[in-house]
């Protein structure tokens, strides 16, 4: 009973954070894992999963032997902040709780999740529309009462990071929303997704948007082909990802390209070129980080790396090396024969969902981010609510 109240607030408190303070993701949902550990302990991660990704974050702690990172003495708080390994193990900690608890509940307490999943979501979904449609009006009414004032980009910039905890709860809610056959609610929820999407000029939410809605529907249409194609033609992307942008890089038209897509591209190759000098090791975890030079793009300064390649498989090669790179394909590819079992419309969920964030983790945000990193504990919790209960994952 503890754990589905508290996993019932945690996904009604995400209705304010998504649009409003996504920054707040981390902490809301890491309090919510210590407040549901179940008192009975038990492996809740299906092994072909785990072993790959407790070896992920096992061999980012080896890393830091030989890192650029360089950790401060542990005397404060700030320090242990800054000790990436130690959030990556609470983290990852905090998700197997979750997905433990949720695995206990009974069928009862699953259908209040799914309804509280699903009215938060499609609430997030209006918001994020509305904020859209007045230009983020709210969300200046509400920080104008706190005694902020940010301009119009400022406000923008902020709301429109809900968005991708939209993405990651979309493919799920749509599931479930027309298996009850509530069309409105189905309508209001990929309106708001897509005007968030539109509005705010998040090119990799429309990217995830359209790539995802491809993978959904071909899996519909040829489900066991694209449940093996799909997490292959990650894993082989993950795996290929420094000579891919080695080859594209160079043939791209830089002088048509947006400012801000520049930036990637002069990132990119900077990555690449890091990783081909020391592409067996790595350069340790956080190293990202390390690569402080100043340069500029059209004038605008910039770090050689902005905190992060703003690529995860790029990301993976610079700190972690081939080694890790391996270990994060097998992740993926693991999940393939934990798609057997299920229906057809499920697979199209699981496959669409895990297109989102392969596409805004390629595009967007650091691999490490705490709040990164809960929203997708998040949606794996959406997916394992959404599916039909006599399947398993």
């Amino acid at each position: 009973m503890r754990a589905g109240i508290v996993l019932c607030v945690m996904f009604a408190g995400l209705v304010l954070l998504a649009p409003f303070g996504s920054m707040g993701i981390a902490p809301w949902v890491f309090l919510a894992a210590l407040l549901a550990m179940p008192q009975s302990y038990y492996w809740s991660w299906p092994p072909e999963v785990a072993w790959c990704l407790y070896g992920l974050v096992l061999w980012a702690g080896i890393s830091m032997n030989w890192g650029r990172f360089d950790v401060p003495p542990l005397e404060s708080y700030a320090a242990f902040e800054k000790l990436q390994i130690l959030k990556l193990v609470l983290l990852v900690m905090a998700a197997t709780a979750l997905i433990t608890s949720l695995a206990m509940l009974t069928d009862r307490w699953r259908r209040w999740l799914r309804v509280t999943l699903v009215t938060s979501t499609v609430l997030i979904a209006l918001i994020l529309g509305l904020e859209a449609l007045s230009g983020a009006e709210f969300y200046r009414v509400l920080t104008t009462k706190i005694g902020e004032d940010y301009d119009l980009a400022w406000r923008i910039r902020n709301v429109g990071q809900g968005g991708y905890v939209l993405l990651l709860l979309f493919w799920p809610v749509a599931v479930l929303l027309y298996r009850w056959e509530q069309k409105k609610w189905l309508i209001g929820l990929v309106l708001g997704t897509g005007l968030c999407a539109l509005s705010f000029d998040r090119s990799a939410q429309i990217m995830a948007i359209l790539a995802s809605g491809v993978v959904f529907a071909a899996t519909l249409w040829r489900s066991k082909v694209m449940t093996l194609l799909v997490p292959a033609l990650m894993a082989i992307s993950i795996v290929g990802m420094p000579a891919l942008m080695s080859a594209l890089l160079g043939s791209l038209p830089q002088d048509s390209l947006p400012t801000s897509w520049l930036q990637r591209v002069v990132m990119w190759q900077f990555t690449v070129d890091q990783i081909f000098q020391n592409a067996l090791w790595g350069y340790g975890l956080d190293a990202s980080r390390t690569f402080e030079k100043v340069i500029s793009v059209r004038g605008v300064e910039m770090t050689q790396i902005q905190l992060h390649p703003h690529n995860a498989a790029l990301q993976i090669w610079l700190e972690l090396g081939a080694i890790g790179s391996v270990l994060a394909s097998f992740t993926i590819l693991a999940l393939t024969p934990l798609l057997q079992p299920l229906s057809r419309l499920d697979r199209a969920m699981v496959l669409a969902s895990l297109t989102s964030f392969f596409v805004i983790a390629n595009f967007s945000f650091g691999l490490w981010q705490e709040w990164w990193i809960m929203t997708i504990t998040v949606g794996v919790l959406a997916v394992l609510l959404a599916r039909e209960p006599k399947t398993t994952v």
